[in-house]
């Protein structure tokens, strides 16, 4: 994908994931200019987005254990895969506090747990 002097090369598995990708760039290249093309809330180039915004399920976080709580319920509600995407990221961290009473929140121990039940 090519727009001006930025590229980028997207990868995928299947001939239907290049489909979904076609559409989806044709379909946001379709939608008003108005969403992207004038600047945002603190100078941001895009729109503010969020769970009612858009419909998206991004969150916002104020502290730690708000976030650790809520990516510990993610794994533990994962049906066929878990995709963690980070900067840092420790297998010893306990996503639940006090760490003595949620030993099992650990991040090894939830993801051990979820690979035992066939969870990607």
């Amino acid at each position: 994908v090519t727009c001006g002097i930025r590229s980028i090369r997207i990868r995928v598995k299947s001939s239907s994931k290049v489909k979904d990708w076609v559409a989806a760039i044709n379909d946001a290249g379709l939608r008003p200019p108005e969403g992207w093309c004038h600047p945002h809330r603190y100078g941001s180039f895009a729109p503010p987005r969020g769970l009612i915004e858009d419909d998206s399920q991004a969150q916002w976080f104020v502290d730690g254990q708000a976030a650790f709580e809520v990516i510990a319920s993610a794994i533990e509600d994962a049906k066929s895969e878990i995709f963690i995407c980070g900067w840092w990221l420790c297998p010893e961290l306990y996503l639940r506090r006090p760490f003595q009473a949620h030993a099992s929140s650990r991040l090894d121990n939830l993801l051990e747990a979820k690979a035992k039940e066939g969870v990607q």
